[in-house]
């Protein structure tokens, strides 16, 4: 406000000096001074990263390929045993048809036994 007229508007403060790009010769904002300076740290910390991220991979394949290698052996043992058991179940299930072939009254003694057994459980 203006002290010799009160309804004199006073003039606006200048404007600083603004700062061009040096490429294209546009006025840079206030926020963007510091942009060239930004955008080199910017730059740095994402090739960091990258190459973080490098190392790490470099170092994980190896244990990688071994945990690979691990688990195709024990699939392969876990089939083998899978196998096995196939085998022992298929003979002992041709073993019971023999020896209820060769002693069938038994055979029903054996299953009538087992059926009482399981009524008296299941009270």
């Amino acid at each position: 406000m203006n002290l010799a007229n009160p309804y004199r508007p006073v003039a606006p403060p200048p404007a600083p000096a603004q700062e061009e790009d040096a490429l294209s010769g546009t006025p840079l904002m206030p926020q963007d001074v510091h942009a060239p300076a930004a955008g080199d740290l910017m730059t740095r910390v994402v090739k960091g990263a990258h190459d973080t991220i490098d190392q790490l991979a470099e170092r994980a394949t190896p244990q990688l390929a071994q945990l690979e290698r691990g688990l195709s052996q024990a699939g392969g043992a876990l089939h083998d045993k899978a196998d096995s058991m196939r085998a022992t179940g298929d003979e002992w299930a041709e073993s019971l048809r023999s020896s209820v072939r060769d002693h069938p009254l038994g055979a029903l003694a054996a299953a009538l036994a087992v059926g009482v057994l399981i009524a008296r459980i299941a009270r």
